[in-house]
């Protein structure tokens, strides 16, 4: 098999989970790499799987060989020096800002009701309560005002923000 022709057809079976974990500028030559290790350690297994007339199941196998090598030479170059903690892809968790249902009805009550009635039922609580939450973490202060009884300028500053939301969201969607 040509070997160009064997790496397409190898990085296409790679599962996304391993390319995600490869620095773009990097990812032709890590998946050569391994290409060449499966081929020296398991050329039964890459060739069953890299087969014109492979079966799921013989992919399906080459998916988890492919991902046991990947997490073996991550591991192997970690203990190396050769990967850090600081080269590795970090999952970055948003704070869910606390809100508060009260502040939320007054918050929703601003909203337009032409926006309101273009979005479908099972989806507007969903909607709102998002809107709400990316409101009390991005204006603190103001989504705080609501939690009791608001001033006039922070309602038209709210009015004013949550419509902005909504007529982006609107055209975002094609609704």
């Amino acid at each position: 098999m040509d070997r160009n022709y064997a790496y397409n057809k190898f990085k296409a079976l790679v599962p996304e989970e391993v390319t995600r974990k490869i620095p773009s500028e990097r990812e032709h030559h890590a998946l050569f790499n391994l290409l060449l290790l499966l081929e020296k350690q398991h050329p039964e297994e890459l060739q069953r799987g890299l087969s014109d007339q492979a079966q799921a199941d013989e992919q399906a196998a080459l998916q988890a060989l492919i991902k046991s090598s990947f997490a073996s030479v991550m591991a192997e170059h970690f203990k190396q020096g050769l990967v850090t903690d600081a080269d590795q892809p970090q999952v970055v968790k948003r704070d869910v800002a606390a809100t508060d249902p009260e502040a939320n009805k007054q918050i929703t009550a601003l909203v337009k009701p032409e926006y309101l009635k273009r979005i479908p039922i099972f989806i507007k609580k969903h909607a709102m309560g998002k809107t709400c939450q990316l409101l009390a973490r991005e204006f603190p202060d103001l989504y705080n005002e609501f939690k009791g009884e608001p001033s006039q300028a922070a309602v038209d500053k709210m009015r004013t923000l949550i419509n902005l939301i909504f007529e982006e969201r609107m055209a975002k969607h094609h609704m």
